[in-house]
């Protein structure tokens, strides 16, 4: 009779254990799934700003002259869709420039906001 009390307080123990690791593994997993979530989504986010600067760069840097209609409207397209207002601002700033010295000072700008957004500052 000894042995069947003790065989049901160990049977207890383990089953409180398997319990306690089944919410410890549950919790890490959901924690898991919500952390690959947030790094899914700033790996969209850093597609969308290198897909704009890969445009910007063959569309405007590496063009000799004026920026076709549907160049600029392909490129505005893009910088919106970074969803990153910072770009976008300085997209239209590079945009209202009135001189070729201002443009090349509001281009290096636009260029370290790509490199400062891609890596997630």
């Amino acid at each position: 009779m000894e042995t069947n009390k003790i065989g049901e307080i160990v049977l207890i123990i383990i089953l409180f254990v398997v319990l306690a690791s089944n919410a410890y593994f549950g919790y890490e997993y959901f924690s898991a799934k919500k952390n690959a979530a947030g790094l899914s989504e700033i790996f969209w986010s850093n597609a969308k700003i290198v897909s704009f600067q890969k445009i910007f760069v063959e569309k405007v840097l590496k063009t000799e002259g004026e920026v076709s209609y549907k160049d600029r409207l392909d490129l505005e397209s893009s910088a919106v869709n970074t969803n990153n207002q910072d770009i976008v601002d300085a997209w239209h700033s590079f945009l209202i420039s009135e001189t070729e010295e201002e443009a090349q000072v509001r281009v290096l700008y636009l260029l370290s906001l790509f490199s400062g957004r891609a890596a997630g500052n």
